[in-house]
């Protein structure tokens, strides 16, 4: 709407012939990209103890194997052309976060490398940073359940919860030239999340309810003295 350009690729990120198949449609489009904004991955809601073999190697694949392709990838053809670039990583605000372990084991994975790979890069005038979002109002929440759903704005000491452009304008800030002085790092999105409250993406298990019940009756409620 507003006439600039744009347009779009179909990419499987857990191939590394299909991540270099977009570079070279971008590259072909309009030169090597400045800035790439690495969000692809998935994961599905599940306790860490039933979570199998295949749907914790799907998500692995996805968002840790995934994530590597499209950095080394990018980062190769900056190297070559003798020429620097910007590469953000959206994972997740994993403090609270429960009911993904298999996508906080694989997100940490995409942090720790991004911190490497901050130091290694910095000679080629490459820098890598991380957005963790906390609690965001998108398409994506249709996959949770409606009363986990119901409980998202109060996850927060904000009390509410984000938005995908909010998420977009920190992504552009630490990515683009006002962050340019800014490499290896990890921005929390999550109105505080991190700090205070907790995320449960499946039901919370009454373990917890009863000790968030107990801690707001306050003294003397919990009559448990052993521990089980």
């Amino acid at each position: 709407s507003r006439g600039l350009a744009c347009g779009s690729v179909v990419v499987d990120i857990r191939e590394r012939v299909s991540v270099e198949a977009m570079l070279d449609h971008c590259a072909a489009q309009g030169g090597l990209p400045d800035l790439i904004i690495q969000s692809a991955g998935g994961q599905f809601p599940s306790a860490a103890i039933d979570i199998s073999e295949k749907g914790w190697k799907a998500v692995v694949d996805t968002n840790l194997n995934g994530s590597f392709h499209v950095l080394q990838a990018a980062a190769q053809r900056w190297r070559k052309a003798g020429r620097g670039g910007s590469l953000v990583n959206i994972v997740v605000s994993p403090r609270g976060l429960h009911g993904v372990s298999h996508t906080n084991a694989a997100r940490a994975g995409v942090m720790a490398f991004s911190e490497a790979a901050a130091i290694e890069w910095a000679e080629f005038g490459i820098r890598v940073n991380c957005i963790g979002p906390g609690a965001i109002v998108s398409a994506g929440w249709a996959v949770y359940k409606p009363e986990v759903r119901a409980l998202y704005r109060n996850t927060s000491p904000m009390r509410d919860a984000g938005t995908p452009w909010q998420v977009a304008e920190a992504a552009l800030f630490v990515g683009g030239p006002a962050g340019g002085f800014i490499t290896g790092e990890f921005l929390e999105v999550n109105g505080g999340s991190h700090l205070w409250g907790e995320t449960w993406t499946i039901p919370k298990p009454e373990w917890f309810r009863e000790a968030t019940r107990a801690l707001d009756a306050g003294p003397g409620a919990n009559q448990q003295t052993e521990p089980r």
